[in-house]
């Protein structure tokens, strides 16, 4: 999706992860935020009614600049009891995500749920993520968060869970653990991943310059780095898009890899580079990422559509991660509620 149309410039230090470190909750309660960005209305009140029942409240943070279509994502919103927040202007996942983070915090709510427009979590995935949770912070363990397994249509799994190790990674797809299973992990997509409020105000916020690619592996990292722990649960399960569309690659049997727009090119290259130079991305991390940026050039001027316009953005990518430009490719001024 998206962030806050900063200009691209160095990073000054109150921009820095972690900045802000509000107050830890002191509550039990669970809350959820979606993040939108020109949503199609119909799969998001699909998206709201999945997971209203699993929680205490609902924020959505709605990044899209049209006013009409705001109009509408607000009208939804009041017909479903949740919270809708315009922000007026693309603000991107990560500062959309830090306006979820106080929002919860403030409530005084134990946890944290992050979905995308386009994530459907089944009826007992946030249970399932809370008990584990649960159970671990209360032995006295540091865990950060909890995420769930994934497909790109309902009843079908086809996501895995990465251990960064040096030199090969570890992937654990899904599909191929036992029900039950509950497995350490070094990095979990943000939607539809638990979070400890307590964790979150300890880490930081999330960075905000980042846009979009790289915004819950730098959180992740730095986590990590923290001494905190992640997990990834089998047993809880969302159907979710992770690009615009997919091709089917054979990475030992065939699995699919998600396809996005160009411009994603540019965040993902650029953002990979902003991220090694921070201390807490760990040579492992490193050396996965260098693999996964390799495949996806490879794919997006070979196999993908818009091949030129792919790599013309990897090249803007690593322009600008060499020079530690931060925010949005195009930012827009922040529009007036109408």
């Amino acid at each position: 999706m998206q962030q806050s149309p900063t200009p691209d410039a160095g990073r000054p230090d109150e921009a820095r992860p972690g900045s802000v470190r509000p107050q830890p909750a002191t509550g039990t309660g669970t809350s959820a935020a979606i993040v939108t960005y020109n949503p199609e209305l119909t799969l998001l009140k699909t998206v709201i009614a999945a997971v209203v029942p699993q929680v205490d409240a609902v924020l959505v943070i709605d990044n899209s600049e049209d006013p009409a279509l705001m109009r509408a994502t607000e009208a939804l919103c009041d017909s479903t009891g949740v919270v809708h927040e315009w922000m007026g202007v693309n603000l991107g996942i990560g500062e959309a995500h830090n306006v979820a983070i106080r929002w919860s915090i403030e409530r005084g709510d134990r946890f944290l749920v992050l979905l995308d427009q386009d994530s459907t979590p089944a009826h007992d995935m946030v249970a399932a993520l809370r008990t584990v949770l649960t159970r671990r912070q209360d032995a006295g363990e540091r865990v950060a968060a909890a995420g769930p397994c994934y497909g790109y249509e309902p009843g079908v799994v086809d996501s895995f869970f990465l251990q960064f190790r040096f030199p090969l990674h570890r992937r654990f797809y899904a599909d191929t653990l036992p029900s039950g299973t509950v497995i350490r992990t070094d990095c979990l997509i943000s939607s539809g991943t638990l979070f400890s409020t307590s964790a979150l105000a300890e880490v930081g916020e999330m960075r905000g310059d980042f846009f979009i690619d790289h915004v819950d592996t730098e959180w992740f990292l730095r986590a990590s780095a923290d001494g905190f722990h992640a997990y990834g649960v089998r047993d809880a399960v969302m159907t979710h898009a992770l690009g615009d569309r997919t091709l089917k690659l054979w990475f030992g049997h065939w699995r699919n890899y998600p396809l996005h727009v160009p411009e994603r090119c540019y965040y993902t290259f650029r953002n990979s580079l902003k991220l090694y130079r921070e201390p807490y991305a760990n040579a492992a991390w490193m050396l996965f990422d260098l693999y996964r940026l390799f495949a996806m050039f490879v794919v997006s001027v070979t196999r993908a559509p818009n091949r030129v316009a792919n790599l013309r953005n990897i090249l803007r990518g690593l322009r600008a991660g060499l020079r530690l430009r931060g925010g949005s490719a195009a930012p827009s001024a922040p529009r007036e509620r109408p």
